[in-house]
């Protein structure tokens, strides 16, 4: 019973014929590869790019990043793939093989999931060290800019008694 209502959620084949939804399905699933391969792309541009700045902590990470996100994209086109198969197994001729696929779907697609956070978690913690470390940088400004004014404030100070003295003794000379 429910290698039924996968069929017939995702547009499986019915008895070699197409169900009625098969081209919403067809049209996801050329979608998700259409995406994966387009992101393995974009992303293999960027990781053979990274090399030229590999040794620093920006190029170590950018580096890493764009690995992760090419597993993410291969994992869209393996997910795509499957779904591809699953909706072309014929569920009554084939259980275990359309159920098999399905679940590989959902596998696939969790580990494409994980990784995604992986790859979140790395950037907040990435930048987390960057903020940090502007906020020691802001403090330290903060601290020599009072300095600076407190200094000034003085000498302002300094030059108005200086002032005031130079006219008491013009004042006296008068």
């Amino acid at each position: 019973m429910i290698y039924g209502e996968i069929a017939f959620l995702t547009g499986a084949l019915d008895g070699g014929r197409w169900a009625r939804n098969m081209g919403i399905g067809l049209t996801l699933t050329l979608g998700v590869l259409v995406f994966a391969v387009w992101q393995f792309r974009v992303y293999w541009r960027r990781y053979r790019n990274v090399d030229s700045v590999a040794s620093t902590r920006e190029g170590r990470f950018y580096r890493s990043q764009a690995r992760r996100r090419l597993q993410i994209a291969a994992l869209a086109g393996v997910v795509g793939f499957l779904m591809l198969a699953g909706m072309t197994i014929p569920a009554g001729y084939w259980p275990r093989l359309f159920a098999f696929s399905w679940i590989g779907v959902v596998l696939f697609g969790a580990w494409t999931i994980a990784l995604a956070i992986a790859d979140v978690v790395a950037i907040w913690f990435f930048f987390e060290e960057d903020r940090q470390e502007h906020a020691a940088q802001s403090v330290a400004l903060r601290y020599k800019m009072e300095k600076f004014q407190e200094e000034s404030l003085r000498a302002c100070e300094e030059a108005v008694k200086k002032a005031q003295a130079e006219e008491k003794v013009r004042e006296e000379r008068k």
